[in-house]
């Protein structure tokens, strides 16, 4: 599954903007207020989370997530093998508690492992 195709399945929730929208990348604005709602929507997709917001982030969520802005503890990441790549989701609750940035990227799998072992 795609962003976008994983976006489509999110129309249904509240979305207060839309930030930008690729084929293989997806930022969008929500209100903190739905945040439940938001991680039973990517729970269905993806499965549980791989960091939940309370779990200190990990080495391999940092890696793979860098390109993107990094892990902090109060962030909730998902992630989804596919045959050819990988797909993360990025809850960032914003200071002002009113709001949370999701970010979907599509990451190359083997693109991904190759950097892994280089600064491993």
């Amino acid at each position: 599954m795609l962003p976008e195709q994983i976006l489509e399945k999110c129309e249904r929730l509240e979305i207060k903007r839309k930030k930008k929208i690729k084929p293989d990348y997806v930022e969008l604005v929500f209100y903190a207020r739905d945040t439940a709602e938001w991680v039973t929507l990517l729970t269905g997709i993806f499965g549980k989370a791989v960091k939940p917001k309370w779990q200190k982030p990990t080495g391999r969520d940092r890696k793979c997530t860098k390109k993107f802005g990094g892990r902090r503890p109060n962030q909730t990441l998902f992630m989804k093998d596919f045959n050819n790549y990988t797909v993360l989701a990025m809850i960032w609750p914003w200071k002002d508690k009113t709001l949370s940035s999701l970010k979907i990227p599509l990451i190359q799998t083997v693109h991904f492992i190759h950097n892994n072992k280089q600064s491993a």
